[in-house]
């Protein structure tokens, strides 16, 4: 109930200081032995590019110095041609010379447009690298622009507002129900922690410092889908925190507004939260069972008379056996006594089936509520028989979403009709590991099965569990 407060009061210990340095260095050491080299063998692929880039571009310009030689030459040689003033073997010698220039021109023409084209390609492809480059340091920095708002907000909800759970101010609040409730509330649902955003900033540090360092020296390192998706998601997660803070603050601020002028009550607001939520409880708890007795009424109602039929059937099959033994005695149809002893066993286990259908619909409610955590298909979690000692062993991976098998609540000792069974089923139901939602059953507090209400639960789960357990899995609500 209170975990937020404490994680809260935690966070002012100077431990989390130290910490959090010792993570920030481990987090560069681990970039640069695992991630250097694969940054380094980008750079020097990179730097390959461009050194090849320049050497075409040089290429390019001594091939135009040398065709604007040629063609000089050229010009020359049809001039001398013009005046007419050689015999027809200097002539002929001439000619030649042309023929073998335009040739050297055509050739050296087409060796650069080439070298030319490539050029344009390779520019382009820098282009589109660098503006990657740039869009990731600006995702980046908004990724840092938005964490050290959530970090500003970590501050001040620790200086300003987890006083209240304390202080006379607080004790104003405490003085409304309305307000106790809303406060209640908010307690169950839980902003990031200190060692959260420390968690975060060196996961984003990570990700910053090559990109960071890339982009102040001009380089052309190549940002990968994975990296930008991996800063939108990390974005995302950093907004939705900061969303979940100013909440908080925004209603408390409201709520203090509201009571101002309340006369303060003597007792905290932390005092007064946990008396309201066990008021609740109380409630809560009549309601369900002034619900189950209306719900098992009303099924008593609908199957009655299903129950009777069922009921009938089975006598008029024991009558038809007694008679079937009287022949066979007499006539030695041995083989027709087995047929009605077949149909009488047929017949006792369908009103057997009958009335457990009946009950299950009386005991649907709490079915329903009780087994919410297990029958819900939102979970991979499922139960695994573990030392008494070291609860959290007391879960395993499951092979996709889906609801709790029975058999493992079986081999995990959860049915059991102990203490040591009821704390498993306790454990395993309602701890925040299992992440199937809890409904009616109530959630894990290691003093829970010191409260008789809570021990009245778990104990009826327990019941509802051993008695349906087979009915629920043929019904495909419990996996087998």
């Amino acid at each position: 109930m209170f975990s937020i407060l404490k994680r809260s009061q935690e966070r002012t210990d100077i431990r989390s200081a130290m910490i959090s340095t010792a993570l920030c260095a481990l987090a560069f050491i681990v970039f640069y032995y695992f991630g250097g080299k694969q940054w380094l063998a980008s750079s020097e692929a990179m730097q390959k590019a461009i050194d090849d880039r320049h050497a075409a571009e040089a290429q390019i310009r001594q091939g135009e110095l040398t065709t604007t030689q040629l063609q000089q030459e050229m010009d020359e040689i049809r001039s001398v041609l013009d005046q007419g003033e050689v015999d027809d073997s200097q002539g002929q010698v001439l000619k030649e010379r042309l023929a073998d220039i335009a040739y050297q021109i055509q050739t050296l023409s087409g060796l650069s447009e080439q070298a030319k084209a490539e050029i344009d390609a390779m520019s382009s492809r820098l282009a589109i690298t660098r503006a990657q480059l740039l869009e990731a340091q600006a995702l980046a920095a908004r990724c840092q622009e938005v964490l050290s708002e959530v970090n500003d907000l970590d501050h001040q909800w620790t200086a300003e507002y987890l006083p209240l759970f304390d202080n006379d101010r607080g004790q104003k609040i405490a003085a409304d129900r309305e307000a106790v409730g809303e406060v209640s509330t908010l307690l169950h649902t839980v902003p990031p922690s200190s060692a959260d955003i420390t968690s975060w900033q060196i996961q984003l540090n990570s990700l910053r410092m090559k990109i960071d360092y890339e982009a102040v020296l001009g380089g052309d390192y190549q940002v990968s889908k994975e990296h930008l998706e991996h800063l939108n998601r990390f974005l995302t997660r950093v907004q939705a925190a900061k969303s979940d803070q100013l909440i908080w603050q925004t209603n408390l601020d409201r709520l203090l507004a509201e009571t101002d002028s309340r006369t303060p009550v003597p007792t905290t607001l932390r005092q007064t939260i946990a008396v309201y939520e066990q008021e609740v409880l109380a409630e809560m708890n009549r309601e369900a069972e002034l619900k189950r007795k209306a719900e098992l009424q009303k099924t008593i109602d609908q199957q009655s008379a299903e129950v009777q039929k069922a009921e009938e059937a089975r006598l008029q099959a024991e009558a038809e056996l007694l008679r079937a033994e009287l022949d066979a005695q007499r006539d030695g149809l041995l083989k027709q006594k087995q047929q009605v002893e077949e149909q009488a066993e047929a017949a006792r286990v369908e009103a057997q089936r009958q009335r457990l259908a009946a009950e299950f619909q009386r005991d649907q409610a709490d079915i329903n509520s009780l087994l919410f955590p297990f029958l819900d298909t939102n979970g991979e979690s499922q139960p695994k028989i573990g030392p008494l000692h070291e609860p959290r062993s007391w879960h395993a991976p499951g092979r996709g979403l889906g609801p709790t098998s029975y058999s493992a609540l079986q081999s995990a000792g959860a049915l059991e009709t102990t203490s040591e069974g009821l704390l498993r089923l306790y454990f395993i139901g309602g701890d925040f590991m299992n992440l199937r939602k809890k409904g009616g059953f109530p959630r894990y507090d290691a003093s829970g099965l010191n409260n008789p209400a809570i021990v009245s639960r778990v104990t009826r789960a327990r019941d509802l569990l051993n008695k349906y357990g087979p009915l629920l899995v043929e019904r495909r609500m419990l996996a087998p």
